[in-house]
């Protein structure tokens, strides 16, 4: 995270309480506010460098919706080029829906779910990998932190990290 030879810095945080909801969770605003200032005060990241979505924000662009979660995706990877670090950050529920392409070894697709997830939809792993992970040329780095429930094979990379059962030591 460090500042790349040449290249830009941008960050996508996105962090959904779900207020006033059956579902409400208590820190993913807070965590988004840590990250903010780790990658500030740590990595140097200026503030127009991170885009922020939470419940908090008035800017209604920077409401955690389901089109305003994919036009942030979009700015995240907007432009990149060689040599350019990106942060992708996800605090907020998550959740499965069934898999109707017979792609998915356990026939589920991974989601998170937009505050307006009701209304609009989840956010599904593979159109999150087609709009976020796609569309990376070489030497471009991004770095994905998902803080929800079946997160592990979020971004529907074509790879798993399995630890070892029986680690020695």
């Amino acid at each position: 995270l460090g500042r790349p030879a040449g290249g830009r810095r941008k960050a996508l945080l996105i962090g959904i309480n779900y207020r006033g909801t059956r579902s409400e969770l208590g820190g993913c605003i807070t965590d988004t506010r840590y990250m903010n200032y780790c990658l500030c005060s740590r990595f140097r990241f200026e503030a127009d460098q991170i885009l922020m979505l939470n419940e908090d924000q008035r800017n209604p662009y920077q409401v955690p919706t389901h089109d305003n979660i994919l036009r942030a995706i979009e700015w995240l990877v907007s432009g990149s080029s060689p040599g350019d670090s990106l942060v992708f950050m996800y605090s907020g529920h998550g959740d499965q829906v069934r898999d109707n392409t017979g792609e998915e070894l356990d026939g589920m697709c991974e989601t998170i779910l937009p505050l307006d997830h009701q209304r609009a939809g989840p956010i599904v792993d593979k159109e999150l990998y087609v709009r976020m992970v796609a569309p990376l040329g070489p030497g471009v780095r991004l770095f994905a932190l998902c803080d929800s429930c079946h997160s592990g094979t979020i971004l529907d990379l074509p790879y798993a990290f399995v630890p070892e059962l029986n680690p020695r030591g």
